[in-house]
């Protein structure tokens, strides 16, 4: 598994988590009378990874369902991000400029552990 994996994920449960949090601190604050959290803040949130949690937000806090244009900019970054995410998921790595990497024998002749035995390498056998 990639080393990358489980920490791109812990960041974007946090920042889902984050984005929730903003929407239900709005949410209270609408209901206040005080000063609100921009919507460009709460955008801003969904544009770096949080829409997930922005439209989790709305439907659990009842919040934002119906304001224009904020709806319709929070369906766009949505509708984006699953465009870039399925074009990542179907590509070739190297049609993207990725590198392909593969676990290698470790040029050292006397590993100290098993896992030090393997390293990963990046595959040059693909073309470019």
């Amino acid at each position: 598994m990639n080393p990358w994996i489980p920490i791109a994920a812990a960041t974007l449960l946090s920042l889902n988590g984050w984005t929730m949090l903003r929407f239900w601190q709005d949410k209270s604050r609408a209901r206040a009378g005080e000063r609100r959290i921009p919507e460009a803040n709460l955008l801003g949130l969904a544009l770096i990874g949080g829409t997930p949690g922005a439209f989790l937000a709305r439907h659990l806090f009842r919040h934002k369902t119906r304001k224009q244009p904020f709806s319709t900019q929070l369906w766009m970054i949505a509708a984006v991000q699953a465009g870039v995410a399925l074009g990542l998921l179907f590509s070739e790595p190297s049609s993207i400029g990725a590198p392909e990497w593969r676990f290698a024998p470790s040029d050292s002749s006397q590993p100290t552990s098993a896992a030090a035995a393997w390293r990963l390498t990046r595959d040059r056998s693909s073309t470019r």
